[in-house]
């Protein structure tokens, strides 16, 4: 039960950010504002899926919209990476910095909210290349 709600709840929040996303003609203040809220909201979230969920949705947005400050969220994404128990958001939160402050390496790089395990190792394969050390992928906990 706890698990269908916790999916629902992620769903829902995809979903209206998605459709704030993809509403090309009105790009105003108001709706990356609440874009913003909706991402720093779900960086708070206790539950990981949540977090790793908003990360994407940050990408996303930052690509579509580049030229939208975000440093509100790169702060909450450093704070999440030096806050959290889990190992792998702390790992994918320094990957979305990293991607947020050098957007021009990735841009070769599906951002794929339906496999972000995928996207993450992709990432971390661009850096790789970019540091000119092999980087071994294992996201597993």
């Amino acid at each position: 039960m706890k698990k269908s709600i916790v999916l629902t709840f992620v769903l829902l929040t995809f979903l209206s950010t998605t459709i704030i996303i993809g509403q090309n003609n009105s790009k105003t203040f108001n709706q990356f504002r609440l874009i913003k809220q909706n991402c720093i909201f779900d960086l708070e979230s206790n539950i990981p899926g949540i977090s790793e969920s908003a990360i994407i949705t940050i990408l996303q947005f930052q690509r579509r919209y580049p030229n939208v400050d975000l440093k509100e969220i790169k702060s909450k994404l450093n704070f999440l990476a030096s806050s959290t128990s889990y190992p792998s958001l702390i790992v994918k939160a320094q990957l979305a910095n990293i991607v947020l402050n050098y957007p021009e390496l990735f841009d070769n790089i599906k951002l794929d909210s339906e496999n972000r395990e995928l996207t993450y190792k992709k990432i971390y394969q661009q850096i790789s290349k970019v540091l000119l050390v092999p980087i071994k992928v294992s996201l597993a906990e």
